[in-house]
């Protein structure tokens, strides 16, 4: 019976060349996006979001992932956001107070009242 080697034990290579401060920033939105959507959740189910409510729930690696790899700052790259899409908007600079709003439908939100219950627009 041939003999097992023990496995040598080594930090995990860090994917995609990023750097130890890049993939924090990365797991911060995902867990902004979760922490959000679980918030939505509960507006939800109290009826305080008006219209549907699309979760992200485990897809939130696929929005913050390609919203990361665009250009931010001055001149950013369009995003242009469907359902399951907050991690990207979140990435992209949406403030999570701005995103309760859009779906609260409150008055200060980011669309206009002729589309009272679209939660995708863009930055």
């Amino acid at each position: 019976m041939p003999s097992r080697a023990a496995p040598t034990r080594q930090s995990p290579p860090i994917p995609a060349g990023l750097t130890r401060d890049q993939l924090l920033e990365i797991y911060r939105y995902l867990r902004l996006t979760r922490t959000l959507e679980e918030r939505l959740t509960a507006l939800y189910r109290q009826s305080k979001v008006i219209g549907g409510l699309f979760r992200s729930l485990g897809q939130e690696g696929e929005s913050v992932g390609s919203a990361y790899a665009l250009a931010r700052g001055p001149r950013p790259d369009i995003l242009s956001p469907l359902i399951r899409n907050l991690g990207s908007l979140l990435v992209m600079g949406a403030e999570p107070i701005a995103i309760l709003r859009q779906y609260m439908a409150t008055s200060k939100r980011a669309t206009s009242a002729r589309f009272p219950i679209s939660p995708t627009w863009s930055r």
